[in-house]
């Protein structure tokens, strides 16, 4: 194949991605578009990713190095790329068809556009898919201004002309984590628009073990890549989009242990990092939104100090009560639910998982049975505790189990608990 004539660059870092990795590498390499390259960087593996990647040496190219961790590893590819466009993988996910390629770079080529990218859909452990809310915007063949589309995720979905990325200077910061909404952003500034076409593109898989509790050099990492954000919708006037990004900071911030843990143990280091988001924040005047006005109450080392110390009642008021019980049931049955199991097994046996939208879940999970509120109305008396992700969905099940008189109850913060439930 000649070098000028390679459409995409497929570039894929990968660490200790082994129990997924061939699922992901046959998804691209049954790509129909002929004139691509596929670009695996192995950053630092110790399971057998390099053993599969051998297997495929004849159809990719690898690259080892050392972890620098997936941002660097994606800028190494986008270095040595040669393709006309740039599409990004992440080792545990694939293509959702054999022609999601082909398909946009036709369309890109029709269209004229730097960025061309389709729908993404979410699939749990369970094989359970889940459309992203944005996806509506990718119902039709459209070209979108991205001042009127305003998001900082779902990088994967698109492809990229490289040369608008290489001439711009674009790149992936060296953050841990965190580092795909700053590129994203920066490359739909650059390009100003993209055309979004209706096929489903990407399948992002939530895995139990993807899910992680943070350490203190990713936790900083993950506040430099919000105040990233936030500079850029402030110089930009995004306003929708630095909207989004305090939402997101507010739940990493009131939710995540690692924030008050690090806090106590690294002070300097955690309240330089926030600073800096703070001074973007307080140097908005028009912004008198209540989430802004509770970050920078955030800012108070007392309050963190108060907050951390709630939690940690929180968690004893937790253990205290599963303590007391003879069989519970965990209303919620996705990641936060087998989190949820997970602890509580250490201190009482569960019933059962319960959920909504029955027919949207399993029928057993962790072997046990998933059951509708209805179905257990007899047991009133025995403990739910509520798990569940979305904040509004939480109270709407509060408001369920009050007015069907369940007798007890609790919910947790999902983010604060999750965290503790690795410090036991």
């Amino acid at each position: 194949m000649a070098i000028d004539r390679i459409k995409v660059s497929i570039i894929i870092p990968v660490y200790n991605g082994g129990m997924y990795l061939d699922r992901c590498l046959d998804s691209v390499i049954r790509q129909t578009v002929k004139e691509k390259e596929v670009i695996c960087i192995n950053d630092g593996s110790t399971d057998a990713t390099a053993d599969i990647l051998k297997h495929y040496e004849k159809e990719i190219t690898v690259i080892t190095q050392e972890n620098q961790g997936a941002g660097i590893a994606r800028n190494v590819g986008i270095k040595i790329a040669k393709g006309e466009f740039v599409a990004f993988m992440d080792g545990d996910d694939y293509y959702a068809q054999d022609n999601v390629l082909e398909c946009l770079y036709a369309k890109a080529i029709t269209y004229d556009v730097d960025i061309c990218g389709g729908n993404i859909q979410r699939v749990n452990q369970d094989g359970i898919v889940r459309h992203r809310e944005e996806d509506r915007a990718f119902d039709k063949c459209r070209i979108i201004n991205y001042s009127d589309f305003q998001t900082a995720f779902g990088y994967t979905r698109y492809i990229y002309r490289r040369k608008r990325l290489t001439d711009h200077a674009i790149c992936f910061p060296a953050y841990r984590r965190f580092q795909d909404p700053p590129f994203f952003v920066e490359a739909m500034t650059a390009a100003g628009k993209f055309l979004s076409v209706p096929v489903t593109v990407y399948c992002y898989c939530c895995h139990y073990e993807k899910r992680e509790i943070f350490n203190e050099k990713q936790s900083q990492d993950i506040l430099k890549g919000v105040a990233d954000v936030l500079k850029l919708s402030v110089n930009c006037h995004y306003e929708k989009l630095y909207k989004e990004i305090l939402e997101i900071l507010m739940r990493i911030i009131n939710g995540s242990i690692p924030f008050f843990k690090f806090f106590n143990e690294h002070q300097d280091q955690i309240i330089n990092c926030y600073g800096n988001i703070l001074k973007i924040v307080e140097g908005k005047m028009k912004d008198n939104s209540r989430t802004a006005k509770k970050l920078i109450r955030l800012g108070d080392e007392k309050y963190l100090k108060k907050k951390f110390l709630e939690i940690e009642e929180e968690k004893e008021r937790l253990k205290h009560m599963l303590k007391e019980q003879k069989n519970v049931y965990i209303y919620g049955a996705g990641f936060y639910g087998s989190r949820m199991y997970d602890y509580i097994k250490k201190y009482t046996a569960v019933q059962g998982f319960v959920v909504t939208a029955k027919e949207e879940n399993p029928s057993v999970k962790e072997g046990l049975y998933v059951y509708d509120l209805t179905e257990i109305s007899a047991e009133k008396d025995r403990l739910i505790i509520v798990t569940v992700a979305d904040k509004r969905m939480q109270r709407e099940i509060i408001r369920k189990l009050e007015e069907s008189k369940w007798k007890k109850y609790m919910a947790v913060e999902y983010d604060a608990f999750i965290n503790f439930c690795d410090s036991d």
